[in-house]
C-alpha cells in the first residue's frame, strides 16, 4: 500500500454514487498476509490458497455491498 493511501477513495477507483452517499470511499483498506489468511481458512475447514508473486485476493461481503447500493 502506498504511504498515505489507506482508504478506497485514495485510489483511482470509481465508487458508485449510491455507495459514496454512505461514505464507502472513507472505508479503510485492510490487509492480511497469506499465511494468516490460510490459517483462518483452515480453522473453517477450507483448503488453503496459493498466490503467484505480486498477485492478490480481494474479499468483500457481497450482501453488505448490495445493501449499501440499494
Amino acid at each position: 500500500m502506498a504511504e498515505g493511501k489507506a482508504y478506497y477513495k485514495d485510489y483511482d477507483v470509481e465508487i458508485p454514487e449510491t455507495l459514496s452517499a454512505y461514505g464507502y470511499g472513507d472505508s479503510p483498506l485492510t490487509f492480511v498476509n497469506l499465511s494468516d489468511y490460510n490459517g483462518m481458512r483452515k480453522l473453517q475447514g477450507m483448503d488453503s490458497v496459493d498466490l503467484l508473486e505480486n498477485n492478490y485476493r480481494i474479499l468483500y461481503n457481497k450482501e453488505n455491498v448490495r445493501g449499501l447500493a440499494e
